[in-house]
Parts: C-alpha cells; structure tokens; sequence
C-alpha cells in the first residue's frame, strides 16, 4: 500500500499465497491444507528418491534415482481443487518405483483464492503491502471446483485475458474486488458454470527515494497548470522499517494516526499547490 497515494487530476478535480515445498517419508501421510475459500493447486509431486538427505531414518537406499511416473497425476486426482487433501506415500499408492529403496513422497503446491461465477473474489495484504498477481484463471478446468451450478460442458475452457485483466485492476494495490463474470471476462465456454482462480502474492511496497519526507521535514505538493490534488490515501506514523531508518529512533514499525487521511485531504485536496510541515515520523507520497 502507498502510505499517502496522490493524483493530479486533470480539469475540475472531476483507486497467500503461500507456496509450500514439503515431503514425508515413505508409510507417512502428506496433509495438505488450504485455508477457507481457498483450493490446492499442485505444481509437481515426486514420489521415489531423488536426494540423498531426505528420509535417512530407513534402510541405507540403493538408489538416488527413482520417481513413480505417476506421481503427479495421482496426487493431482486427489488433491486438485479440494481445500485440504491427504495422501500416504506408499507403494499401494504408487507402486514401488524402485524395490528396496526407501522413498519419500514430495509435493509442490499452492493454494489460489477462487469463486464461482457471479461472486465476488476479494484480495487483500497487510498495511505497507501491495498484490503481485502470478496467475489467474475465468473458465473451468477441474470438475469438482464450484459443483453448485448447471452440469459444466467442458472442463478445459479459460479466457485468454484472464491474467492481464485481474492484474489491470488488482496489481500493486493493498485491497481489490473483481468478479466472477462473463462482463468481465468475456463468455470463454458458453453454458458452463465457471469460476475464478487466483493465484497472489503480498510484496513489500516499493517507496522511491523522493516520495517521502522525514520527521519535522517539510513536503511540497503540486500538480502541473489545469490539475489538482486528489489524496486517496495517507499514512501518519510507521510501518516500513526502511524508511527514515538513520534520522532517529524506531521503538515499533506498527503505528498510524487514524486520522491521516482526514488531515492530509483537509489540508490539500483540490489544490495546485501546498507546502506542509507536518510533525510525524514520516509521510509518503506519490504523486
């Protein structure tokens, strides 16, 4: 999130994904769990020995080579699009890809937000945060993702725009709402029940050297000729430990005057021009 966020308005004045890398050994059971409103997507799953410093409690192995060809897809089966997921990593599973050898089963997944057609998907990150979308997908290509509507008549159908309408709206912002529509999107399989899948991160916001000032520093607002200050959003207090770091003491970098947005706009909404001095610990802008 920019801390304060400033347009100059042209004319009259007229806004987890978390992926886990994980393994368990052979006769063990991999949990997988998603949170609320979120589905498992598996990215690769390996199950067999390819590291030799994984699984040392079992007998010494004969190989560090060895990978049911199947591992993916089984793990896919049972795993794709459920909101949590348990697998054993057995042989009468996978069969035995490599007799004698003790195995272990591997998985790579990610858990994407997701709603059914005519819902609302809402994304959000923490305060001094911003969305970076890696995928995102309209259409239908699991079977057992939003069951509650008309029998689907394909599985394997996404709007080619998906990703770069999702990251027009949501990229680099702390908060968005979009829907799961054919308005949006377009109508990519006409008569099957669809969904959105997103997949997102949270980053650190970036603040360039010039968008801030400092404690008892003065910042200077101003728009070209024919424009005015529009503030959406402003932050008074601390929340990035990089900024202001050398200038004085930090005691926390979880602080905001509840009324930052309210004084700011009060001071420079709909101006050309307005020079301020402010006592906080620092104010971010970017204009």
């Amino acid at each position: 999130m920019n801390f304060v966020s400033l347009m100059c308005i042209i004319g009259l004045a007229g806004f987890t994904i978390a992926t886990e890398d994980n393994y368990v050994c052979e006769h063990e059971t991999f949990h997988i769990k998603c949170a609320v409103g979120q589905m498992i997507s598996v990215s690769s799953a390996v199950y067999g020995r390819q590291k030799s410093n994984v699984c040392t409690n079992g007998p010494n192995p004969q190989t560090n080579n060895c990978a049911a060809v199947n591992s993916l897809k089984l793990v896919q089966d049972q795993c794709e699009g459920r909101e949590t997921c348990d697998i054993q990593a057995s042989n009468g599973v996978f069969q035995d890809p490599c007799v004698g050898t003790f195995k272990y089963l591997e998985i790579v997944y990610s858990c994407k937000d997701y709603v059914c057609e005519h819902d609302t998907l809402h994304l959000e990150c923490a305060v001094g945060q911003t969305i970076s979308v890696s995928s995102a997908l309209y259409g239908r290509q699991k079977s057992n993702v939003c069951t509650n509507g008309p029998n689907p008549q394909t599985n394997n159908c996404a709007a080619v725009n998906s990703l770069k309408l999702v990251q027009d709206q949501c990229e680099g912002h702390e908060t968005c709402d979009i829907q799961a529509s054919n308005g949006v999107f377009g109508d990519p399989c006409v008569g099957t029940f669809k969904y959105l899948e997103i997949e997102y991160s949270c980053e650190d916001a970036e603040i360039d050297d010039d968008s801030y000032v400092c404690e008892h520093e003065t910042f200077q607002l101003k728009c070209a000729v024919g424009q005015t200050i529009s503030v959406s959003s402003a932050l008074y207090g601390r929340q990035t430990p990089n900024v202001c770091s050398t200038n004085g003491p930090i005691e926390t970098n979880n602080c905001a005057a509840v009324d930052s947005l309210t004084r700011v706009q009060e001071q420079c909404e709909g101006k050309k021009h307005v020079t301020s001095r402010q006592a906080m610990v620092y104010l971010v802008i970017h204009v």
